[in-house]
């Protein structure tokens, strides 16, 4: 018999079937946005847009310039923000096409300029200190702008020379920059430029890279404006390689210096020359070592730099007497007029190699290897304290130190030794700033991250994780100590544009999260005050069409119990909610209710570089197209999971340094406990699993292949380290040693010695011009593999370097991948190609 409804029940199922039919409603909405093509993805104009980078305050703060296009087309000009009036404005538009003075030899080859890459546009460009012009380099020529009235452009160049890193005096209209390996200043009172240094072809390199094997070399001038500083590598007797096109009419071939493993070490020294032109006095002898970071007093009477000696397990940070070496060279001039007066110089100088001007205030050691991506250092305002970082508590954190001017040269030999905790020279006067497990971030590329002092010098400003390892926000905190103080807001990765002298009435940064593609803002520097406007809107209308799958971050416990975090990008067959979580130490289970979901196939992204961080919380993770493809395949039935192994950044120095001697071992492990945490979801198929990377990632994709070869049924590596004995010394002698000295360590870290473990499906792709790992290691991976009678796939762009440039290559690649795992994972033939 049928019970009758009472009137209440009726209108609870009522209730219920319209909420149902409410959110299925909004489900439909919802799928009616467009599903990601690889064809979108990779062409122009980009659908997210193109980031503004490089935004610089002047120092009257008024405005900020920074380089954009507000079309999502890759060439980016330079633009400025008033903060007062709002105004936005496009300052240049430079031609695209080069003029005869600026035509490289691949424009006038009629095959390579058919292929040529995007052209980017303005890299980097640098304020005058009267904050209405603009210096800036295009096409390696020399310009000058006026960002007043109609922002007149005036080019100062035209020469078959390339004009590079052009940095105005802090006190008068000069501007000096680089050309062949030399420094010149071009005076704006007199239009005269004049030739600083002749160093017999040594080179002045360009500043701003601090990748491994790339020394900031670079030039300085004193506050004062009368004193350039500058670092000179002598890079004479380096073998170097080829890199080869064989796209033009005629194959083409550069020879690259770049130092290998089993090579020795450039020699630098630091030295500084007067403005108005002179003598070159060296301030430090050639070495071995490398000088990071080095950075003028604000009275323009030292230098204080960051030294890593050349083994790179000891820093320390020396203050140089330039006032005291001037004089002594002054002196040298003056009684070296007669030969016994000569002679007798020449002898007090063998004497004294380690140059008595140079004083020591700090060393440490690392029983494994410094990093050296971590070390700044800076003045305080009055020049009693120096700022900088150091891993001494095991996490990257802030530290004053005075400079103690009583300190010789000699104490160095009282650092500590090699089993000791590091200690300072100058213990008693040393202050930690900032503690805890988190870091400050002591780096950045679209913009500087170096901490800052205020212009009192009783503040500092840095950027850090500190809030989450995901996550990085400005900070400000007293030298005297206590709490700091969050400046920025919002969830997800905000870098602050800082000046020397800190922050103004405003705080500028460029934001990102997983839902929002990079932009700049600015806020009022008030903790009072959280709005914040945006100053660009990069995404173009298009974008919010698509569906772009956002991941969730997930963390799961290493095979050595250590706890590892990564990007886990669901299907859109499988709910987020719809999967069973592992439990972590003090953290509770979740278990759903849901039905059981079918199975799904799984692809392991491991991001590159070895020492960068995939997880953090801004749009396209670690490098966006890459991000982009797992996004891609997430939306076409994949389980993606991306895990920031050991040696990535972030995590402190233990994580840091536990590769040590043997790359693709305690990171392998991290990898594979990925794959036994996607073995506790009910719908990952871990019968159906593939690895892809690019360059260590690439690496990595290969050792899981051949050392872990049951775990993955096919793997795409590219762009990949196959042997470390052919990669960059400086790189490869932190983490091995060099060849001498650990053979051993080489041979279980190189993919080349391992082919004979290949069980599944392989593919390589590597740009036959990459300048970063060469083509000779894709080459030597190949014949190991026909030696072995090894089946695999390979495909290689003859005009792409390490990264791919061209939108075409993007796509021809990336289809090429989605279409190999597809075969292989899902066992589906390929009759058309992926769009």
């Amino acid at each position: 018999m049928r019970r009758k409804l009472s009137a209440g029940l009726l209108l609870a199922v009522f209730l219920v079937a319209l909420l149902a039919g409410g959110a299925v409603g909004a489900q439909a909405q919802q799928t009616k946005k467009k599903k990601l093509t690889l064809e979108r993805l990779y062409r122009f104009p980009k659908l997210e847009g193109t980031a503004p980078i490089q935004p610089k305050w002047p120092e009257d703060r008024s405005k900020i310039a920074f380089l954009w296009n507000d079309e999502g087309m890759p060439f980016r000009d330079l633009w400025v923000y008033e903060v007062e009036s709002g105004e936005k404005k496009r300052l240049t538009q430079l031609p695209h096409d080069p003029d005869e003075w600026t035509t490289p030899s691949s424009h006038k080859d009629k095959r390579l300029k058919k292929y040529l890459p995007p052209n980017n546009g303005l890299r980097n460009f640098q304020w005058a200190s009267d904050s209405r012009t603009i210096a800036f380099t295009y096409r390696g020529e020399l310009y000058l702008l006026d960002v007043t009235g109609r922002a007149n452009v005036t080019r100062l160049t035209k020469t078959k020379g390339s004009e590079a890193n052009p940095r105005f005096s802090p006190t008068e209209r000069k501007l000096a920059y680089v050309r062949g390996g030399e420094l010149h200043v071009f005076d704006g009172q007199t239009l005269q430029t004049v030739q600083l240094t002749s160093n017999g072809g040594l080179d002045i390199e360009e500043e701003g890279s601090r990748r491994p094997g790339n020394r900031p070399g670079t030039f300085k001038w004193s506050p004062d404006g009368k004193w350039i500083a500058f670092q000179q590598v002598d890079n004479s007797g380096v073998k170097g390689r080829l890199v080869v096109n064989y796209s033009g009419e005629r194959v083409r071939s550069r020879n690259q210096s770049w130092r290998i493993a089993r090579e020795g070490n450039s020699k630098t020294r630091l030295g500084v020359v007067p403005a108005e032109g002179g003598n070159t006095v060296w301030l430090t002898k050639k070495s071995d070592d490398y000088y990071y970071d080095w950075e003028w007093s604000w009275d323009s009477s030292r230098i204080a730099m960051t030294r890593v000696e050349e083994n790179q397990k000891k820093r320390h940070i020396d203050v140089i007497d330039v006032e005291a070496a001037l004089a002594k060279a002054k002196g040298k001039e003056s009684t070296a007029e007669n030969a016994e007066s000569a002679e007798k110089s020449a002898e007090e100088k063998k004497k004294k190699e380690g140059y008595e001007w140079i004083r020591t205030l700090y060393s440490e050691t690392d029983d494994k290897w410094i990093c050296t991506l971590c070390n700044f250092v800076e003045w305080s305002p009055d020049g009693a304290q120096v700022l900088f970082s150091s891993e001494r508590d095991g996490w990257n954190h802030l530290y004053l130190i005075s400079d103690c001017k009583g300190t010789a040269a000699d104490d160095a030999e009282k650092e500590v030794e090699k089993d000791e905790q590091p200690a300072a020279l100058c213990e008693e006067t040393m202050a930690q700033l900032t503690r805890g497990e988190w870091e400050v971030e002591a780096r950045g590329a679209a913009v500087d991250l170096t901490p800052k002092f205020s212009a009192d010098g009783q503040t500092v400003y840095y950027t850090s994780n500190q809030s989450d390892p995901s996550q990085r926000d400005l900070y400000r905190v007293s030298v005297s100590g206590g709490e700091a103080e969050r400046i920025t807001v919002g969830k997800g990765f905000n870098a602050a544009v800082l000046l020397k002298g800190g922050v103004g009435t405003h705080v500028a940064f460029l934001h990102s999260n997983f839902d929002t593609p990079w932009d700049l803002q600015i806020k009022a520097n008030n903790k009072m005050v959280s709005a914040v406007t945006s100053i660009t809107h990069s995404p173009l209308p298009e974008f919010q069409e698509y569906d772009w799958p956002q991941p969730r971050i997930v963390e799961f416990p290493s095979r050595d119990g250590k706890t590892v975090r990564a990007l886990l990008f669901f299907p859109p067959s499988i709910p987020v909610d719809a999967v069973r979580e592992i439990r972590m130490p003090g953290k509770r289970t979740r278990r759903s209710r849901r039905p059981r979901a079918p199975k799904v196939p799984i692809i392991n992204f491991v991001h590159g570089a070895g020492y960068a961080q995939a997880v953090l919380n801004r749009w396209g993770g670690y490098f966006a197209p890459r991000f982009q493809f797992n996004q891609f395949a997430s939306q076409q039935g994949y389980f993606v999971i991306d895990a920031d192994y050991r040696g990535s950044s972030g995590y402190g120095r233990d994580w840091r340094t536990d590769v040590y001697l043997h790359l693709g071992g305690l990171d392998l492990q991290d990898e594979l406990a990925a794959m036994d945490y996607l073995r506790t979801l009910r719908a990952a198929d871990l019968d159906r699993a593939g690895v892809w990377g690019v360059s260590y990632g690439g690496f990595m994709t290969l050792m899981a292949m051949f050392n872990s070869p049951d775990t993955f049924k096919a793997g795409s590596a590219w762009a990949s380290v196959t042997d470390w004995e052919n990669y960059n010394r400086s790189y490869t002698q932190q983490r091995l040693r060099t060849p001498k000295d650990e053979p051993e360590a080489y041979k279980r870290s190189s993919p080349v010695h391992h082919v004979e473990g290949l069980k599944g499906a392989l593919q390589l792709q590597h740009g036959v011009g990459d300048s970063n790992v060469h083509f000779q290691d894709i080459m030597q991976l190949t014949d190991a593999l026909i030696h072995a009678g090894k089946p695999f796939t390979q495909q290689f762009y003859p005009q792409s370097n390490h990264g791919w440039a061209r939108p075409e290559v993007w796509l021809h690649s990336t289809r090429s991948m989605f279409a190999f795992f597809e075969k292989h994972l899902k066992g589906a033939p390929q009759t058309k190609p992926v769009k």
